[in-house]
């Protein structure tokens, strides 16, 4: 009877072990296989390692303002990042970090303010999509936003970031000149299972170009989860934290903090 018991015993070890070593083989070798059959192209349209400027370059009275993205156009950024929202009433952009104080009026600096500025077409660009629901209105927004980028010569250099994926799945059926980038919500964490396999079918079934994450949610690398795809991550404050980031696989850093041997 023992000994009965001894070689079942071995016997689902034995099982154990070659499920472990498959999986790890798995984990080894699946990424730079994924990185090879499914990568899109078009994320690599934007030369990485690279920093970009947050809020176009500044946390000050002129974040969001092309007096910003000049700045940070010269300073060597590899892209500017901006707040976009769409006024359904007016039918165009506002390009400001938050809504305006209630009996306030939006910003009058659109889009085309940026992208128009010179050097902007040899640079990548960033839109925080402030959309939560793929309405009559988002689909406004997106379209002229394609239609910017068509007029500025930016096609596939331009990533639209979103965290509803039907959003998503639209930029990616009908705008091939956009590059949607998914936003993984700093409020979830990354070690719950539901997340993980959120972030799975957004890269694999959903064949996203890249992914962003804040910087405090990136508890580990991610390297081996994006199979060769975009990690945009924000907002590193200090030298260090872009360290950080880079170290556990930032392709794109988003902060203010200007390239080293620039000012």
């Amino acid at each position: 009877m023992v000994g009965r018991r001894n070689r079942r015993n071995r016997r689902i070890w034995r099982r154990f072990a070659i499920s472990a070593l498959l999986i790890l083989t798995a984990i080894v070798l699946l990424p730079p296989i994924m990185a090879l059959t499914i990568t899109d192209p078009a994320a690599r349209s934007c030369p990485v390692p690279a920093r970009w400027a947050h809020r176009a370059g500044s946390y000050g009275s002129d974040q969001d303002t092309p007096s910003a993205a000049r700045q940070a156009l010269a300073a060597g950024f590899g892209g500017i990042e901006v707040d976009y929202y769409w006024l359904d009433r007016e039918k165009r952009s506002a390009i400001q970090h938050l809504p305006p104080p209630p009996g306030t009026a939006w910003t009058s600096l659109q889009l085309k303010d940026f992208l128009s500025l010179p050097g902007a077409g040899k640079r990548c660009w960033w839109i925080d999509f402030k959309r939560e629901t793929l309405d009559a209105g988002t689909r406004a927004a997106l379209a002229a936003i394609d239609a910017e980028v068509r007029r500025s010569g930016l096609q596939r250099r331009l990533f639209v970031e979103t965290t509803n994926r039907d959003i998503y799945r639209h930029i990616r059926r009908t705008y091939p000149d956009l590059l949607p980038l998914y936003w993984i919500q700093p409020s979830w964490s990354l070690s719950l299972p539901a997340k993980m396999a959120e972030i799975f079918a957004v890269l694999v079934f959903d064949r996203a170009p890249a992914i962003s994450i804040a910087l405090r949610n990136l508890r580990f690398p991610l390297t081996l989860w994006t199979w060769g795809r975009r990690l945009h991550v924000f907002a590193p404050a200090s030298e260090k934290e872009i360290a950080q980031a880079r170290a556990n696989g930032a392709d794109v850093v988003l902060t203010i903090l200007p390239p080293p041997g620039q000012s």
